[in-house]
């Protein structure tokens, strides 16, 4: 016994160093991790001695993990490369559970209201008063009844689930008050299976079968019904196609010009240019030129606002015939008002010649002589 207890200790310090290198948000689950192996130290039940019992090979097991990722920690002591992620606000913790709620608010209610409905039954069921509220509410027969056993153990579970949903977003939100920024739904979106775990686990503290399937159906019925409104309108970039127009138009000596570059406009449409080689290419004094390349060097994000900046499209346009003028990845209203200034002052110096135009990207090109 005390053999496999050591070889699963093992797997989970090599899992844990490969979740790490493959992703180093994966450190704020393991600090979860930490956290709720703490916890179940001290919450009352069975579980706290089983735990105690394993303190000994977790700590042997974090020390492993430390050890390993050293490496990857001193080479990333420079800070993280995500800079264009935005400074997060309490409203940002709301729109992220939103997000992951299909940006339905009853959903989302009704899913909270399951989690705390576990959670909360699971903490009431070790007191005396609480025993007399779950027999008043018909969730057991009397203070005596084997359901609330079942209950308890729902505690440990729950407040692991907890820890796992919780941990992630303070400590992601926190840091990201700073230069480094981890607050972002793509990242955590690793708090979508606690979420709804908790949420089967308030479906569990159901008595009566029956409601129990009809509560997990309506919910299921639910999420199935926002499959198809997210699908309606997806934002599908096509960089192909309107790299493909730029290539063809694109004659000696023309210039390109990209915005947002702090969006990775200019690594979508290299891509492209790369995949299929041609004579198109952006030259060194385009502005607001952002090659990612060079981000991986310098860690710099570049100052991708000079693409729309009229003195530096002047500039540019004494040295090169015509522009191409690209848009895309345009995050908010603001850029949007930049872009859409930038272009007006394109129309009213420069002989606007053609254009392709798509949901997500535009690229307009002119004549400067």
């Amino acid at each position: 016994m005390q053999t496999h207890q050591k070889r699963w200790w093992l797997c989970y310090g090599i899992v844990s160093v490969l979740a790490i290198y493959t992703h180093l948000f994966s450190l704020l689950i393991l600090a979860a991790q930490v956290v709720a192996f703490a916890g179940l130290l001290l919450l009352p039940g069975e579980w706290r001695m089983k735990v105690r019992q394993q303190l000994r090979m977790f700590i042997t097991s974090l020390v492993g993990i430390f050890v390993l990722i050293a490496p990857l920690l001193y080479a990333s002591r420079h800070g993280g490369k995500t800079g264009w992620l935005p400074i997060p606000h309490p409203m940002d913790i709301y729109l992220l559970f939103l997000t992951i709620s299909a940006n339905s608010k009853i959903y989302l209610y009704l899913l909270l209201a399951f989690c705390i409905l576990g959670l909360f039954v699971a903490i009431i069921s070790y007191q005396l008063w609480g025993k007399r509220f779950l027999a008043q509410a018909a969730l057991v027969d009397d203070v005596e009844d084997k359901r609330l056993a079942r209950f308890q153990k729902l505690l440990p579970v729950g407040f692991a689930l907890l820890c796992w949903l919780v941990i992630p977003v303070i400590l992601s939100y926190s840091i990201s008050q700073e230069t480094t920024r981890l607050f972002s739904t793509r990242y955590l979106v690793t708090i979508v299976p606690p979420f709804m775990l908790m949420v089967g686990l308030g479906l569990t503290t159901i008595r009566w079968r029956t409601i129990q399937a009809v509560l997990a159906l309506g919910l299921l019925l639910l999420s199935l019904h926002y499959v198809p409104l997210h699908y309606q309108a997806p934002q599908v970039e096509d960089w192909n196609t309107t790299s493909a127009w730029l290539e063809q138009h694109y004659q000696a000596n023309d210039g390109l010009v990209c915005y947002d570059n702090a969006q990775g406009c200019q690594v979508c449409i290299e891509y492209y240019l790369t995949a299929y080689p041609g004579a198109a290419h952006f030259t060194a004094d385009s502005p607001g030129t952002f090659p990612w390349v060079n981000y991986d060097l310098t860690n710099t994000l570049g100052n991708a606002e000079e693409a729309v900046n009229p003195q530096a499209l002047a500039t540019f346009g004494t040295n090169h015939p015509r522009i191409f003028f690209i848009v895309g990845r345009i995050s908010n209203s603001t850029t949007a008002v930049r872009a859409h200034s930038a272009q007006q002052w394109l129309d009213t110096h420069y002989h606007f010649i053609d254009q392709t135009v798509t949901p997500t990207v535009t690229i307009r090109l002119y004549m400067t002589s």
